[in-house]
């Protein structure tokens, strides 16, 4: 029970009540001392706090307003204007982010917002060194770090000095006349939609398209000016669709009817000589138009890669035709028995335009008659077709020209080989003792006196060197290059090797030459095969000359990795050419 008598009320005190004074008395004391707070004195007023952002947005304007008066590209004059990154504090003082330091995220920001491009379009473009080089970064960064760093490291002072000076950079940069591609709205446009920028990127295009056509096409001629222009329409109708296209194309423009068999009695006018007359003609062109512009797009001391490609024969060749020749038996997993060859030299430098100097035309020995071709032979023409247009300097091939013949022809004119090698027992032998010793890099060279007497070739014996570097391919562990030159050494080797990259551009060229420039049709006449094959050189020629106008106009600035204008575009707006 003594629970119950703990509960009950006499153990209950009650206790005295207190005042409301005894209870608020501290609130009451404190809020008299705020009532006895006195104002300092009007002289020792403090100053009304007065944000920097007015005097920096007009010292870098005139910065701005002053590059571009200098002619400068608006988007490379907002990258390199300097910035007030002193002037404010990065909210995350411990940099989280493994790309953007403070002064960058500003810089990107900013540039994002003077431009207009998207996040993800910015992204896109910092995978390309050029447009990191200009902005300043030194990684490329996904959509998201813009506005990260704008949300969490920005504060309203940085923010603001960012709107405001990116709306006046707009205005200073319209009031210049700048063109630019990511501009998207004129900063005085009202919302009923007037006051836009007049940038069309495709009136671009097609002006730097016609521009090109301008250039090359004349230079294909018949002997009489409705022959050439039949010769246009009726490619560009087989590049579109099929052989009919072009006739009536024809027939539409000029009024005066004609037929698809008109063609073959035009293509017989030229001769194999003719064809390579026209195509050096409309190269010249080219090479001249962009030396005007830039002598580093087409510098006289020219890099150069020769390979072959094959275009395929629909037809059993004749003995008694006396083309034959130049039909080649392909393997039976060919997609045809029969294919046509030919060998090409292209300009591979970086920052300058790849474009094809020079054709070949091979043969084959087989049951129905000609002679193979020497890879020499075809290397030596192609090299004096190249010649033509400067000094070949350097030459890049694949395995098919490995022979001491071509490494011959290239030690003849001074000229500077790589290539890789196709392994033989010594090669294979020397690959397995690396492995043993664990060396992922060697350098062997060697004079080739012996091998010289021993075939009678007519050049003087020089030290060549053998590069076995670490294979890129699976299962290999290491690839053999052979270079002729002589200062190649061990620790230079690899980045040395990386210039045969540089072919696959004629590769990436001869998928678009059969993709895009050549027709879709069937013949069994090599000249006409031959004519295709030329102008379609031509065509890429001049593609890749209207890509590079459009992006100086659009951008200010040129860059050999990117396309702009596509291929496919390119034939669009050239049959619209040919058909005004």
């Amino acid at each position: 029970m003594s629970g119950d008598d703990e509960d009950s009320e006499e153990y209950w005190e009650i206790g005295e009540s207190k005042s409301f004074s005894e209870v608020y008395g501290k609130r009451r004391s404190s809020q008299h001392q705020l009532s006895d707070f006195t104002y300092p004195e009007p002289d020792r007023t403090p100053e009304p706090y007065t944000s920097p952002v007015p005097a920096l947005i007009e010292r870098y304007i005139d910065y701005l307003d002053s590059r571009l008066a200098a002619g400068q590209d608006f988007q490379k004059a907002v990258s390199e204007t300097p910035l007030p990154d002193h002037a404010f504090e990065d909210q995350i003082q411990r940099v989280r982010s493994r790309t953007l330091d403070f002064e960058t995220a500003i810089r990107v920001v900013m540039f994002i917002e003077a431009t207009g491009m998207s996040a993800r379009d910015f992204a896109a473009k910092s995978e390309y060194t050029w447009f990191r080089e200009m902005i300043g970064m030194e990684n490329p960064i996904s959509h998201p770090t813009p506005g990260n760093a704008k949300d969490r490291r920005f504060d309203f002072e940085l923010r603001r000095f960012l709107r405001q000076f990116t709306d006046k950079a707009i205005r200073t940069g319209h009031s210049h006349g700048t063109h630019w591609k990511f501009i998207e709205e004129h900063p005085d446009r009202e919302f009923d939609g007037g006051g836009e920028t007049n940038i069309d990127p495709d009136a671009i295009k097609e002006r730097a398209s016609d521009r090109a056509c301008e250039l090359v096409f004349p230079n294909w001629k018949c002997g009489r000016s409705d022959f050439e222009h039949l010769c246009q329409l009726l490619y560009m109708g087989m590049v579109d669709s099929s052989a009919d296209q072009g006739p009536r194309r024809f027939q539409r423009n000029t009024g005066r009817g004609t037929a698809a068999t008109r063609f073959r009695d035009i293509i017989k006018r030229y001769g194999e000589e003719d064809v390579l007359d026209a195509f050096h003609d409309s190269v010249s062109a080219v090479v001249d138009e962009l030396r005007d512009e830039n002598e580093d797009l087409f510098p006289d001391n020219l890099r150069l890669a020769i390979d072959e490609t094959v275009s395929d024969y629909y037809g059993e060749p004749d003995p008694n035709d006396r083309m034959a020749e130049v039909v080649h038996g392909m393997a039976p997993s060919h997609d045809s028995p029969y294919a046509l060859k030919y060998g090409t030299v292209t300009t591979t430098r970086e920052a300058s335009l790849p474009i094809v100097l020079g054709l070949y035309r091979m043969t084959a020995a087989s049951e129905w008659g000609g002679e193979t071709t020497h890879k020499h032979v075809m290397v030596q023409d192609l090299l004096d077709q190249a010649g033509m247009y400067g000094s070949p300097e350097f030459l890049v091939a694949d395995r098919a020209f490995d022979g001491y013949q071509v490494l011959a022809t290239a030690m003849n004119r001074n000229l500077e080989l790589l290539t890789p090698l196709r392994k033989n027992k010594y090669q294979k032998a020397h690959c397995w003792h690396m492995e043993i010793v664990d060396i992922d890099v060697d350098v062997p060279s060697f004079i080739l006196e012996t091998t010289v007497e021993e075939n009678g070739w007519d050049f003087d014996p020089d030290v060549v060197n053998e590069l076995y570097v670490p294979s890129t391919r699976e299962n290999v562990r290491t690839s053999v290059f052979r270079t002729t030159n002589p200062w190649i050494a061990e620790d230079t080797a690899e980045e040395y090797v990386t210039r045969y990259s540089s072919r696959w551009q004629i590769e990436s060229e001869y998928q678009v030459v059969r993709q895009e420039f050549w027709p879709d049709i069937r013949t069994h006449r090599y000249a006409s095969r031959l004519f295709y094959f030329a102008f379609g050189c031509a065509m890429q020629n001049a593609w890749r000359l209207a890509d590079y106008w459009t992006q100086t106009e659009l951008f200010g600035r040129f860059d050999h990795e990117d396309r702009v204008l596509r291929a496919g575009e390119f034939v669009d707006f050239a049959t619209s050419f040919t058909e005004d």
